[in-house]
């Protein structure tokens, strides 16, 4: 019934024929009808097979929601009817796009509309075949329904926490590049023969998120029981041909599967609960990627961190609850590490935050756990670059002192260095403590293969190298220009390049570099990332030839790539058990890449004296303040080498009558300081201060005010927000979507044109792209309800006939703040009572909110709740907190009935 296939995919010779056979179940995957085959499998007797090695002893018996009561062993006859399968799934795809439906490349011969009787039980099964994981895919029908054995290693876990899902190979299958050159033709050979080098093995449900989940030694899967890269595994079951079971997405493989009957794991590639060692070293320097480290949360931060919720722009941690647990993994990881010097990627780009920066607070997590002052770190003082994630550096004082300046790489030195692809690189020279000697640390992250480089045209060339590949290339070339011109000041040739290249050992920033002088430290087989299940180093240590000398060793601690990701801290998608059974607060899967360390032993040099410097960031600001108001602003003093006292001192410029300006608290020792505009008496108009800090032994460091003081306004003169909703979606949820409503109090139409909506966490800056909106004309007393983001509920009711609904704001339930703008500038960042400029509206709501009109901001919403404005929008006394009060969410659009306000 199956036919001969000696090669390929090939139909049945009795395809759409009535047949009657005769066999033992060997499996049956009936469980429900939504996760289940909805078949069972039978196969020849071992007595009965037929002996050709190119014809299938199985086949599948599809009984949809009909199926029989029969289980493994029972031996039955099926009438019916022989069908060549060719199974589809479909997917939403993105915008207003049509779905998309992907066809299988292969058909699968299954018996449908059976009759099945059962004749005997408790027979023998057939004995399994032996087949290779890398058993070419042209080979495979012929085992198509049969019992399978198979052995091999894990060369992919990444859609095992989600799908139940391993693969094997022979060996672990390493990346092209890793070894190879890249080449247009050696990829092409390479990649056409990948779906011949693994064979899936899958638990047999089409369920997602199951529980258990496959662990080592035939436990189930556990924080402490992984199941890693490199792991061997043995896998009995059926050999079928279908996806993976999620088809209401894309990414779902078809591919020959094992649908397990049984699987045992061992223990091959163990954790190491350490680094390796690295030699008889003075020092240890590593580079340590930590995914997304935001202290700025997603969703919601009920104080875990004081700076609140970043939504969209954040890219880390949900809640506090998954921060928390994020928090703990890093720390652990860094302490296991236990680097004198360590460069970090992926952390949040904030530090013009000062001490609540997330490097800051990361080392403040560091210290309390290990002791204080353990950690410190290099302090920009500024946002680095244009993108969320940065770089950052932080090493032990007790061990090694900052000398020369930090110098930052980014496209000012070189056009060919693009910085909105790649991140901004730094150097700092470290000196030891114990002999003087030193060196450079430079950390990078280039580009990634995700996408190209705009205006580049590097789309992926099909070589090996992905996407962004002329961006990578540039910036090794960049970098090698820019430390032969001694960025950091110092005169020091030993030099140390770490991070995440983005790039696989053979592509062309490595050589680039080599062709330098920049050796990478370790061979082509290691790896540091796992992708698509393949293996190899995109982080790497490049060294100088001087410092080369000098290293005692090199180790890439395991913790990450080998790990299943569903290890990690997010607590989407687990049951409540997984919940703790999956997650420990230990290094293991604190991220996506292995950290990298390297032991050196550095000559002894004669010491240099530090440069102490401070630095005031914000290093300028804009600040509105109404006359008769006034308002608060940190200024925050960035320290190098340096730990005297600063004082802070305010010089004025202006035409008219100016406000108050008062450093109300001195930063002396500490990190912060807070200047105050009071601008009781002022006349309206546009002033600057600087603000000047000084210390003994220090050049002055300044930061530029720019106040604008407008004249409050005794009624409505334009467009309001007079309502604003952040809780759609969640628990209890009274809309599925979070809403800003405006609203028109004056006597006059009023166009929406030319107007822009902003919107940001309670203690954020504004860093999302404004909303436009429409080109509608808002009759008096008429309101304009805009749709934003949705929640995860799907049940919550839709908004009613929303005007607009292009709006992604994810606002945050409990704390936000909304401008309204005259244009699309982002609306000033200090903190205190905003006005004036091109802020045509403004709301701060939650008592976290560090924005706001007139004293105070609204009270906080919640998930039941918005702020509403008083009056039903009339009320603007230009005072969030007198204005608004928290209500029912009431969403009104244009076609709700007219509002007409008795001061018009």
């Amino acid at each position: 019934m199956q036919g001969s296939t000696p090669s390929g995919d090939a139909a049945s010779p009795l395809n759409g024929q009535n047949v009657t056979v005769e066999g033992v179940v060997t499996s049956v995957n009936t469980a429900n009808v939504t996760d289940s085959l909805k078949g069972f499998f039978i196969q020849e007797e071992g007595i009965d097979a037929d002996g050709d090695a190119t014809t299938s002893d199985g086949v599948f018996v599809f009984c949809d929601t009909s199926c029989p009561t029969v289980k493994v062993g029972d031996r039955v006859r099926v009438g019916a009817t022989v069908t060549e399968y060719r199974s589809t799934y479909t997917y939403p795809a993105s915008g207003n796009n049509p779905p998309v439906t992907v066809t299988a490349p292969l058909t699968t011969t299954q018996l449908t509309a059976p009759t099945v009787t059962t004749l005997s039980s408790g027979v023998p099964l057939p004995e399994a075949a032996s087949i290779a994981p890398n058993l070419p895919v042209s080979q495979r029908e012929r085992f198509e329904g049969m019992l399978v054995t198979t052995t091999g290693t894990v060369t992919s876990n990444f859609t095992l926490g989600r799908f139940g899902n391993v693969d094997l190979s022979a060996n672990r299958i390493t990346n092209y590049t890793q070894t190879n050159a890249p080449s247009v033709s050696g990829y092409s050979a390479y990649a056409s023969n990948l779906p011949n080098q693994t064979l899936r093995i899958d638990n047999s449900s089409l369920q997602q998120n199951p529980d258990p989940i496959y662990g080592l030694n035939g436990q189930p899967l556990s924080a402490g029981n992984s199941l890693r890269g490199g792991d061997r595994g043995t896998a009995t079951g059926v050999l079928h041909y279908e996806h993976d079971g999620f088809g209401n997405r894309s990414g779902s493989n078809f591919m020959y599967r094992v649908m397990t009957t049984s699987a045992q794991f061992d223990p091959v590639n163990p954790r190491l609960n350490a680094p390796e060692a690295v030699g008889n070293s003075n020092l240890r320097v590593g580079a340590m990627n930590v995914l997304n480290y935001f202290t700025s949360l997603v969703t919601s931060n009920t104080g875990c961190t004081p700076n609140g919720v970043g939504g969209s722009a954040a890219r880390g941690a949900n809640n506090c609850e998954e921060f928390l647990r994020q928090q703990d993994k890093i720390v652990a990881a860094i302490s296991g590490l236990n680097a004198d010097v360590l460069n970090l990627m992926e952390i949040q780009n904030d530090f013009d935050k000062g001490s609540n920066s997330s490097v800051a607070l990361l080392v403040q997590k560091l210290n309390a756990t290990l002791g204080a002052g353990t950690y410190a770190y290099v302090n920009p003082g500024a946002k680095v670059g244009t993108d969320a994630i940065s770089l950052a550096m932080i090493y032990k004082p007790t061990a090694v002192t900052p000398v020369g300046n930090l110098a930052l790489l980014d496209n000012r030195f070189d056009p060919k260095y693009t910085d909105t692809c790649n991140r901004p690189s730094w150097a700092q020279t470290f000196q030891s403590n114990a002999n003087g000697g030193r060196f450079t640390a430079v950390a990078l992250h280039l580009k990634s293969k995700g996408s190209s480089c705009s205006g580049l045209a590097d789309a992926d060339a099909g070589d090996g190298q992905g996407n962004g590949y002329k961006a990578r290339e540039n910036a090794a070339t960049v970098l090698v220009n820019w430390l032969a011109t001694d960025p950091t000041g110092t005169g020091e040739s030993d030099i140390l390049l770490m991070g995440d290249y983005n790039a696989y050992a053979m592509e062309k920033p490595l050589s680039i570099l080599a062709t330098a002088g920049y050796t990478n430290l370790f061979s082509n087989s290691s790896y540091s990332y796992q992708f698509d299940g393949q293996w190899g180093s995109l982080d790497h240590a490049t060294s100088s030839a001087s410092l080369a000398t000098q290293v005692t060793g090199q180790t890439k601690w395991h913790i990450n790539a080998d790990e299943p990701t569903v290890l990690d801290y997010n607590t989407e998608f687990k049951s409540a058990g997984q919940l703790t059974s999956l997650y420990a607060a230990n290094a293991f899967r604190s991220s996506d890449h292995d950290p990298l360390l390297i032991g050196l032993n550095l000559t002894p040099q004669t010491p240099i004296t530090p440069t102490s410097s401070v630095s005031l960031s914000p290093a300028t600001a804009s600040v509105n303040v109404v006359a008769g108001q006034s308002t608060t602003n940190t200024i925050n003093v960035n320290r190098s080498n340096y730990t005297g006292s600063v004082n802070l001192a305010t010089s004025v410029s202006g035409s008219g009558t100016a406000p108050t300006f008062t450093v109300t608290t001195q930063p002396g020792t500490g990190n912060s300081g807070a200047l105050t505009v009071n601008a009781t008496g002022a006349t309206a108009g546009t002033y600057t201060v600087t603000v000047t800090g000084s210390g003994t032994g220090i050049s002055d460091a300044t930061t530029t005010f720019t106040v604008t003081v407008t004249t409050a306004t005794a009624g409505p003169s334009g467009i309001v927000i007079s309502q604003a909703y952040g809780g759609g979606g969640n628990t209890g949820a009274p809309y599925r979507n979070d809403f800003i409503e405006l609203f028109n109090p004056t006597a006059a139409s009023l166009s929406l044109n030319g107007l822009y909506l902003h919107w940001t966490s309670a203690t954020g800056t504004f860093s999302a792209t404004p909303l436009a909106l429409n080109d509608v004309t808002l009759a008096p007393g008429r309101y304009y309800l805009v749709q934003c983001a949705a929640g995860a509920s799907t049940t919550a009711p839709t908004l009613p006939n929303p005007d607009q609904t292009n709006c992604t704001f994810n606002m945050g339930a409990t704390s936000f703040k909304v401008a309204l703008t005259t244009s699309s500038a982002f609306p000033p960042s200090t903190a205190g009572s905003v006005s004036g400029g091109n802020v045509l509206d403004f709301v701060g709501a939650g008592t976290t909110a560090n924005q706001y009109e007139g004293a105070a901001p609204a009270a906080a919403p919640s998930n039941t709740t918005s702020v509403l404005r008083g009056g039903g929008g009339c009320t603007d006394t230009n005072q969030n907190n007198s204005d608004f009060a928290t209500g029912t969410p009431t969403p009104r659009n244009t076609s709700s009935s007219v509002n007409g306000c008795a001061a018009n």
